[in-house]
């Protein structure tokens, strides 16, 4: 049985990648839509230019299957903003979103 703030995802195949090559931007896009808070649609086009115009990224892959992305934007020496964070609802409370800000930290931290 599956408490009700749980899901039965499982997080076997998991991945971590600050590399946009292998980003499938309609499926980004798709991503972008499903969450509660964020329902927006995003252009595939221009959340790819959005994306590779950024200071730090990171992709989430579940077995091939997208299933969070999120960006960074920073001066290099004093400030950094996040945007653009999102996990798909399935995925949500399992550590997901903490280890996006995780690698954002260390991305912008190695960049500095």
């Amino acid at each position: 049985m599956v408490a009700e703030n749980e899901s039965s995802v499982e997080l076997s195949c998991i991945t971590f990648s600050d590399c946009l090559r292998e980003v499938n931007w309609e499926e980004a896009s798709t991503v972008f839509e499903l969450p509660p808070l964020g329902r927006q649609k995003r252009e595939p086009e221009k959340l790819k230019r959005a994306f590779e115009a950024s200071y730090a990224v990171i992709v989430v892959h579940d077995s091939g299957k997208l299933v969070g992305m999120g960006r960074a934007l920073c001066d290099g020496e004093y400030q950094a903003a996040i945007y653009d964070m999102v996990v798909l609802p399935e995925y949500q409370g399992k550590g997901i979103g903490k280890e996006i800000i995780s690698g954002y930290v260390k991305n912008c931290l190695l960049k500095t």
